[in-house]
């Protein structure tokens, strides 16, 4: 074949410059620094526990659902040759480090603080993990793009950020059903600040929201103090 070719696992153009498909495995897959291109769904349905990415990976990489979609990934690593992305903890994001790309579906924790600097959550970011109870977003972020947030069925609320902006369609707060549906979580909470982006999304979404800005105290100095949520 003049086309393609099959090399440790993976199914490449005869250049080696575009990665089509792998075969199942388990561990780590390297994809090569040769490659400039990753197919879509290359890594659909995969057993490997962690991938790295090689040189010439591109900044517009989709890792959404080119990643989303590797059932049992554990940790990302990426070539410190590579000028456009970068690797954290097995999180990956551009080399600014402005956007976080993906966290892995089986990266286990239950928390995580996403890292002051980060502007934008990539399409699918936290997708399906399970693990996470509470995720922390930096002030400074702009954009919670499209099912950033998504099937993270035991994080039951999250903190928007005054500095955001933009919610993508579907952004938090939704799973899926026995039957495949896409559904707004029950009883999910978003907290926010004022009249901003965080309260349209929870309105045009049905979800309570919680208006951190109208939090009130009472009472005097050296009183037992109340808050209340309002």
């Amino acid at each position: 074949n003049h086309a393609f070719k099959v090399v440790d696992g993976g199914l490449y153009s005869i250049s080696e410059t575009r990665l089509l498909a792998i075969e199942e495995g388990e561990g780590e897959f390297a994809v090569p620094d040769t490659v400039t291109k990753i197919d879509t769904y290359a890594f659909w349905n995969c057993d490997y526990s962690a991938i790295h990415l090689g040189a010439k990976i591109p900044g517009d990489f989709e890792a959404n659902p080119t990643l989303t979609g590797t059932r049992n990934l554990e940790a990302i690593t990426v070539s410190e040759s590579n000028p456009n992305l970068k690797a954290e903890d097995g999180v990956l994001f551009s080399t600014d480090g402005k956007r976080l790309l993906h966290y892995p579906r089986e990266k286990q924790g239950e928390s995580y603080t996403v890292p002051a600097g980060v502007e934008a959550l990539g399409s699918g970011a936290f997708q399906e993990n399970s693990y996470l109870t509470s995720l922390t977003l930096p002030e400074g972020l702009k954009e919670i793009s499209y099912q950033a947030i998504f099937w993270c069925d035991n994080l039951k609320s999250v903190t928007i950020p005054a500095s955001v902006t933009k919610l993508g369609w579907r952004a938090v707060g939704y799973t899926e059903n026995e039957d495949w549906d896409i559904v707004p979580m029950a009883g999910f909470t978003i907290y926010g600040h004022g009249d901003g982006a965080a309260k349209t999304y929870a309105k045009n979404n049905g979800f309570t929201y919680i208006d951190l800005d109208s939090v009130a105290d009472s009472g005097e100095c050296g009183d037992d103090l109340t808050w209340t949520l309002t």
